[in-house]
């Protein structure tokens, strides 16, 4: 935890330097390539647990048999 606050404080920092919007455009980029790395690690974990889950059988039809 308290190297990510180390990161978050070097970014504020950093951040002060430039102008407002020269901070907007830096914060709407991390922000959006963040989504779209959450997205990706959810997609590969989503296919990695479907891939080696087993595959669930249907469960057998069951035949009617009658007494006549």
């Amino acid at each position: 935890m308290l190297p990510l606050m180390a990161i978050i404080g070097e970014t504020v920092i950093f951040l002060e330097t430039f102008s407002d919007s020269a901070q907007l455009f830096f914060l709407g980029s991390v922000f959006l390539l963040g989504g779209f790395a959450i997205r990706g690690v959810r997609s590969a974990i989503v296919q990695y647990r479907t891939s080696f889950l087993p595959k669930q059988q249907p469960p057998p039809e069951q035949i009617c048999t009658s007494n006549s």
